[in-house]
C-alpha cells in the first residue's frame, strides 16, 4: 500500500471512530424529552444510567430546575413528590471553573437536587444550552458530572414557549 493510500485509510478509519464516537455521546447523555403539566411544562433528559437535569416551566413563567444524582427515570422520580428534603450547600462549576456556591434543596428519597437560588438554575439552563460540562458538589456526597445532551426540537419547543427563557 502506498503513502497515499494509508494516508486515505488513516482518514477514513478517523471519520468511523468520530462518529462512532458521536454516536455514544449521544447513547451517553441521552436526549431532551417535553412534556406538558398541568402548570406549564417540563423539559428532562432521558438518560437512565447516569446523572441527568430537568427544568419546569410554569404557565407563570418561572423557570426552574433539578438535577438526578444518580440517573434512573426522573420523570418518575419527580412524579413520586417526596416529602422529605435537606438544606445543602453546593459548588456548582461550570466547564471545570468555579462558579457558584449555594444552597440545595436534597430530596434522598429520590436522589434530586434543586437549587434554591433562580439564578443557580439559570445557569444550569445556559450551559445546557450551550452543552457546557456540569459539575455538582454537594456536601458528603458522590459529585455528579452532566454532559447534557445536544438541544433537539423538544429542547427548541421548551425554549420558544417558555417566557422565562426569553420564548413566548
Amino acid at each position: 500500500m502506498n503513502t497515499r493510500k494509508t494516508m486515505l485509510a488513516m482518514i477514513a478509519f478517523a471519520a468511523c471512530a468520530s462518529m462512532a464516537t458521536a454516536s455514544a455521546t449521544a447513547a451517553e447523555n441521552g436526549t431532551w424529552t417535553r412534556k406538558e403539566t398541568a402548570n406549564g411544562q417540563m423539559l428532562f433528559t432521558d438518560v437512565s444510567d447516569a446523572p441527568g437535569l430537568a427544568f419546569f416551566c410554569t404557565n407563570g413563567g418561572k423557570l426552574s430546575a433539578m438535577v438526578n444524582l444518580d440517573g434512573g427515570d426522573i420523570a418518575e422520580k419527580i412524579a413520586r413528590q417526596s416529602r422529605r428534603v435537606r438544606s445543602k450547600i453546593a459548588t456548582l462549576s461550570i466547564e471545570g471553573r468555579e462558579d457558584t456556591r449555594a444552597d440545595w434543596h436534597y430530596f434522598p428519597a429520590t436522589q434530586l437536587a434543586q437549587p434554591v437560588s433562580n439564578s443557580v438554575e439559570r445557569k444550569l439552563y445556559n450551559a445546557a444550552v450551550t452543552g457546557s460540562a456540569i459539575g455538582l458538589e454537594l456536601s458528603y456526597m458522590e459529585n455528579p458530572h452532566i454532559s447534557p445532551p445536544p438541544l433537539n426540537d423538544d429542547f427548541k419547543a421548551f425554549a420558544t414557549t417558555c417566557s422565562a427563557t426569553n420564548g413566548a
